[in-house]
């Protein structure tokens, strides 16, 4: 256990550890230190819109998805109350089926 331990643990050379980040303005570690080599190909503004635009046409979409099932489920509601009010309808008017013959009714 001792040895995994030990294994883990930086070997001290003497010397400081290389830095894997380029030299800072100022030559602060941790400051900013701008890109020189490359060019910046998409500015922050470009990306909010993108992300905003993104964003609505979600939103967007969501609201018309919404809006056809609404719409359908009222097309059904109002399909199943007239049906409704059909077998109402139906059930209040008097029967005319008649009786067999030699039964009378009471």
């Amino acid at each position: 256990m001792r040895t995994v331990i030990a294994s883990l643990q930086p070997a001290s050379s003497g010397s400081p550890a290389p830095s894997a980040a380029p030299s800072a303005v100022g030559g602060q570690p941790g400051s900013f230190a701008p890109v020189t080599n490359e060019p910046q190909t998409t500015s922050g503004e470009t990306l909010l819109v993108a992300a905003y635009a993104i964003v609505w046409v979600a939103v967007m979409l969501f609201v018309a998805l919404a809006w056809r099932r609404t719409r359908a489920l009222e097309e059904k509601v109002g399909a199943l109350e007239k049906a409704l009010e059909r077998t109402r309808a139906a059930a209040s008017t008097p029967s005319t089926k008649r009786s067999p013959a030699g039964e009378e009714e009471a």
